[in-house]
């Protein structure tokens, strides 16, 4: 049997597991943080706000909102362009 041939028998099979208390839909961290929810898919799109996509659907790390809100209270953080967005 070639390696080749041995890989493709080989079946991979992985399970993760999200803690949902520990995440977000988009549309419930625009809402604690005070924004709007277009705002956050901007900054996803943007890569400003990590995001994870399970089976299509976005969810936020309570962590990331944590963060964001740090720097809402300090707008010098959140860099060029963001202040118009809120």
């Amino acid at each position: 049997m070639t390696r080749t041939e041995a890989c493709d028998k080989i079946s991979i099979t992985m399970k993760i597991v999200i803690d949902t208390e520990q995440v977000l839909e988009p549309a419930e961290a625009a809402k604690q943080i005070g924004i709007g929810y277009a705002t956050i898919y901007r900054w996803m799109k943007s890569g400003k706000i990590i995001a994870i996509y399970v089976s299509g659907k976005a969810l936020i790390p309570k962590s990331e909102i944590a963060r964001l809100e740090k720097e809402i209270e300090n707008p010098r953080t959140l860099g060029v362009g963001v202040s118009k967005w809120l």
